[in-house]
Parts: structure tokens; sequence; C-alpha cells
């Protein structure tokens, strides 16, 4: 599976390990959508280790350096970067059974997500490219 510095997975294993024919069932995960440097970007990761919306951008910042503050630990995180923007944030359903992804809900802290910049980011990612993908809005 190709990768996409649009759509980053926050799990141990790349995404197309986790999302394999062989796999056994399902993930639940979280996601945000950010603006960073003027590129959009989808983070996810596993609810059972991002517990908060807040948990993901704190380890995107992480990875790339970048200064955060709490607002209201531990659910509301803001960058002290100001070219990083949190757009919103929902639940994401991947299943390996029909190779499906289900975008829905919202994020009690950053808010629900744009669903047409979603979809933007979506149909033009390799990652979900073999995948049917239902973006409830």
């Amino acid at each position: 599976m190709g990768t996409d510095s649009n759509v980053i997975d926050l799990a141990p294993n790349a995404i197309g390990e986790a999302i394999s024919p062989e796999g056994n069932g399902h993930r639940t995960c979280k996601f945000i959508l950010l603006r960073h440097h003027g590129s959009n970007v989808l983070v996810f990761g596993d609810v059972a280790t991002y517990r908060y919306h807040a948990n993901l951008l704190h380890e995107y910042c992480r990875q790339r350096g970048i200064e955060t503050s709490w607002v209201h630990k531990p659910d509301l995180l803001e960058s002290t970067d100001p070219m990083l923007s949190v757009l919103g944030g929902g639940f994401l359903e991947l299943t390996t059974d029909g190779r499906s992804a289900t975008f829905s809900g919202s994020s009690k802290a950053y808010g629900p997500y744009p669903w047409r910049l979603l979809e933007s980011i979506i149909v033009t990612s390799p990652v979900f490219a073999a995948m049917k993908v239902r973006v409830e809005s």
C-alpha cells in the first residue's frame, strides 16, 4: 500500500499491515483533521491508545518537535505553531471484511470535522484507494 503524507496512521504498524485481508476484524479509531503549513492532514489512531482527540494532536506534534500547551488536560491541547490548526475530529471504523472505512461523529474538544475537506483528502489518498469509504456528515 502506498504512503501518503496527508494521511497519518499513528498505529505501531503501517496501515497496510493493520488493514490486510488476513486481518482479524476491525479497528476503532479517533481522527483529527489538521491544517499544517497550508496542507490538510488526516491523523488517526486506535482509541485504546489515543483516548482523547488531544492525544492524537500531542503525538503528531511530538513526532515533529512542535511545542504544545494543555488548555484543559487531558482533552484539549493546542499547538504553539501558528501554522498548525485543528479543524475538527471524529471516529473512524476500519474493517477488513469488505475493506471499508467509516468516518462519523465529532470531537467534543475540537468540534465536528469538515466532511467535504475530509472527502477531498480521502479521494486523493492511496491509503483508502482499495477501500469502500463512507463519510457520515
